[in-house]
Formats: structure tokens, sequence, C-alpha cells
């Protein structure tokens, strides 16, 4: 009795720790998918941080990251936090929730350093040339750093580029020519291009004109204050290179796209907002009978009607102004006829039918698909050489209801087909018989519906169905034809040959003579 208490104790610890574990695990993935470590500068991978240039301090490695709902700490192989000097290939950035949890590590690579200093030099040239010659050991964080022209090969090559790297001298900084309008307290960090691209140290010293509207610091990063503008200037290390980039500071409200298209009947789109508050938003349409608008999770929301036409909307702040987007709705149609100009139709399973028509205007791409493959195998759209559009459409080999739906694709108008594929046949189309005698043929019906008959000639046969049967009753000499008839689709005709019966001959008798008394 004691032992069987002690398993169930056992089993119900080992169950207990599994829940806890899968509770742990589901707590750190949740918790991972909430947090983000990004970079403009440097790349993340799966355990690395590469493209980090040497004579990169601590303090500055750090703010080249932009973090949510995460914090960093540099430590060294052993874990011992680092506080000041270079980051180094082989140091560690340990990334931490918001309760202090380590949840991810990463080993930082410096492109070109293979002595743990975090500076490119002679020094690194003599252990590479020494690999090279006497093929002594570097891990596997040494020839990611080492690696510069990303075979993943440690050759010659790599030492010819590092010679380069270190000859190298800075020629120009460029910027885009993309227009950056920040709004009070927003960041940017500003990545410019460094020619040539294989200069080592990307590290480079900046300044604004106005911190009064944007404050730069060592990374790049740029803060966005009062509303203004400001002349941020990049220099190389050197100080013989720079560029500038002008930044305005505007907090009028604006969208992320001033203008677009919907199509009547059609899907609402969404437009981004930006703005320093958003809870007093408000937006009118010039045309509500066209298009309306509605103010959603710091989104602009257009829904258009089923009229089309030009319409402006304008969205508006009473602190901070009013943005203006324009849209078209476009008329948009489309009309499926299927054969018969029917929007069903009755098809046999194994089959092809078309050409079905379809019209429209404003129309796009038209899409087919079929809501059973293995009724409908096949549909698709057929355009002619005048560009009419027409249908085609393959049955496959079970029977059933199938419906067909063709789509276009900016508009989001559907129309719909239904296809029946059934059969109706008898077991045999024709019978001879005579009054008085009935004719029976075995029906097939699978997916005909409710079988009715009628009789061409009903004063030579009558007619009638039993349990899938047909029954000719033949009324007199002659030749019907009796057609069967199913409620949802098909029919099949059967004759009926009656001739009149022979009667039997008459009986004859005979007469007993008398004897003479």
């Amino acid at each position: 009795m004691k032992r069987k208490r002690l398993i169930i104790s056992t089993i119900s610890i080992i169950i207990l720790l599994s829940f806890i574990t899968i509770f742990i695990l589901i707590r750190n993935k949740s918790l991972a998918s909430e947090m983000s470590l990004t970079s403009k500068n440097y790349h993340i991978e799966e355990s690395l941080i590469t493209n980090i240039s040497p004579n990169t301090d601590i303090e500055l490695f750090y703010k080249y990251f932009d973090t949510t709902n995460c914090s960093i700490t540099v430590t060294n192989e052993n874990n011992e936090p680092l506080t000041n000097g270079f980051i180094y290939t082989g140091s560690k950035t340990n990334v931490y929730d918001t309760t202090n949890t380590l949840v991810k590590s990463y080993t930082n690579i410096i492109t070109g350093d293979i002595n743990y200093d975090g500076l490119v030099d002679i020094k690194d040239m003599e252990t590479l040339a020494t690999y090279l010659i006497e093929e002594n050991n570097l891990n596997d964080y040494q020839k990611k750093a080492i690696d510069l022209n990303k075979d993943n090969n440690i050759k010659i090559n790599d030492l010819t580029l590092l010679e380069s790297y270190l000859n190298s001298s800075y020629e120009s900084i460029s910027f885009n020519n993309d227009e950056i309008i920040l709004m009070s307290n927003e960041e940017e960090r500003l990545v410019p291009t460094i020619n040539p691209n294989i200069i080592l140290n990307q590290n480079l010293n900046w300044t604004s004109s106005n911190e009064g509207a944007i404050t730069v610091d060592e990374s790049g990063k740029i803060t966005a204050h009062n509303e203004g503008e400001s002349i941020i200037t990049a220099t190389t290390k050197d100080g013989n290179i720079s560029s500038t980039k002008k930044i305005v500071v505007d907090n009028t409200i604006r969208l992320l796209e001033n203008s677009g298209t919907v199509y009547s009947g059609g899907d609402p789109i969404e437009v981004g907002i930006k703005s320093l508050k958003y809870d007093d938003l408000t937006c009118t349409s010039s045309n509500e009978s066209i298009v309306q608008c509605q103010i959603e999770n710091e989104k602009l929301i257009v829904i258009p009607s089923n009229n089309y036409g030009d319409v402006t909307i304008t969205v508006t702040s009473p602190q901070y102004g009013e943005a203006i987007y324009n849209v078209t709705c476009e008329f948009t149609s489309l009309n499926v006829y299927l054969k018969g100009f029917s929007r069903e139709v009755c098809v046999p399973p194994n089959a092809s039918f078309g050409p079905g028509l379809i019209s429209g205007f404003g129309f796009g791409t038209i899409t087919a698909t079929s809501s059973d493959k293995s009724i409908v195998s096949d549909a698709r759209i057929i355009k002619n050489s005048a560009g009419n559009l027409s249908i085609n459409v393959t049955t496959g080999s079970q029977t059933g209801d199938a419906t067909v739906t063709f789509e276009e694709d900016h508009g989001h108008k559907k129309s719909v087909g239904t296809v029946h594929v059934y059969r109706l046949y008898l077991s045999n189309s024709s019978g001879t018989t005579t009054t008085g005698n009935n004719l029976i043929s075995n029906i097939n019906n699978q997916n005909a519906g409710n079988l009715s008959c009628i009789s061409s000639n009903s004063n030579i046969a009558t007619c009638q169905i039993e349990e899938n049967q047909l029954i000719v009753t033949p009324q007199t000499a002659g030749t019907a034809t009796i057609t069967i008839t199913g409620d949802k689709c098909g029919q099949v005709n059967y004759t009926a040959n009656i001739t009149e019966s022979t009667p039997p001959p008459p009986e004859t008798t005979t007469e007993e003579s008398g004897g003479v008394g």
C-alpha cells in the first residue's frame, strides 16, 4: 500500500514539473515575441552580432541598438561585465526582459579583429599570416571576423583584403535624398553611405546646427524637440570628410499616403496617420454617397459605397491642423453568365462545357475557383483575340453540386455559378411488348433530383416511376416516347413499341352421332 502511494506521488510530481516546464517555455516564447532588439548598423543573426566596426567603445556600442521591452549588457567570454574599452570579437551581448531575466545571448564579431582587442591593425595581419603559413588554430568567431570576402574560407585573399582595408582612406560620405520630417519626441537613426566601403571603421562624429530643434548622439540617432530645422553633419574620425542632412520638425498632422483608389462595393482601405495626439481626431468626406470615413487606432478608414467619383477626405486635429486625402472611387462590376444565361448548369461527369460569358468593366485579373475538385476539376477564364472573356469548366468523376466562384482582384467583386454534375440513364432505352404486358426499365439516378415521366401518347402507353424503375403500361398498338425528367437536372427517353396481342384461337367442339335403335 505504501509502495502504491509512493508511485502515485512520484507520478504527480513528474506531471507537476512537466506543467511548470511547459508554462516556462510558453512564457519565454511570449516574452520573446513581445521584445525587439534591432539595429540599422549591425546584423543580428541567430547567435551572432556582426558588421561591428573596430574602435567601437562600449558606450557607443549600446547607442547603435533600438530596444523594445528589453535591455542589454556587454560581458566578456566569462560573463563578467565590460564597462569601458572597445567591443572585441568574442565578447557577449546579453538581452534581458523587463523582469531582468536573461532571454538571449549573442557573440559579438568585429570585422577584421582576430586578436580580441577591438582594433584592426598590423597585429591582426600577423596573426592571419601565421595562420595561413603554419595553420595554427583560429576559432569559429575569429574565422567569422576575418572572412572578409564572405566565402566561408580563410585564404590569402582575406589577407590581401585586410591589407587593403588598413591602407584605405575615406573618400566620401553621402546621405540619401529622402526628406525627413519628424514630430516632437520622434527619433530616427541616420546611416550614411561611406566610400570606399572597405573602410573598416564606420563610426563618425555627429553635430547638430540647432539643438533646440534636433539633437544627435554619437551613433547618429537624432531626436526631435521643438518645431524648426537643423543641419546634421557627419564627419569621419580623421576629420577630413563630412556630409550634411537637413531635418525638419513639424507637428502638423499628416497622413502616410496622400491619395489612393477604392472600388465601388469593394473593401475599405486603411491610411496611417501621424499626430502627437489621436483621441480628438475627426474626419469628413466631401461626398458621403461615394466614400465615407472614420478614425480607428491611429488610422484613417476609407469606406467605398456603390457609387463612383472623386472625393476629398479631411482629417482634422483641433491642435495640430488638418491633412487631406484624395481618393478616387472607381466603378466596377462583374457578371457571370453560364450556359443558357443561367447561374446554374447541369453537366455529366468527365465533361467540359463552355463558353459561358463574363461581362463587366473596370475590373482587373479574374480568377476562377471550384468548391470541390472531385466534382468540378477545373474552371478557367479564356480571353479571345477580341479581348472578350469566356468560361470553360471541366467536371470530375464524382456527381454532386459544386460552386464556381469568379472573382476579380482589385474591386473584390464576385460572381458565383453552381454546377450540378449528374448521371441519369436507363438499363435499356426501348422495349417492345403487347397490350396487357408492362415494360420495365431500371433507372440510374445520381443527383438528377426527383423523377417524373410523361408519355408522348397516353392513348398508346402510360408510365409511372416506382423505386427507380420505369413502368410502361400499354394501352393500344403503336409507338410512344416516354420522357423521364429530373426536377434538378437531366432527362432521358424510352421508346415503347406496343403491338396488339393475338387473341387465342376459338375452341373447337365435336358432335356426337347417335346409333340406330
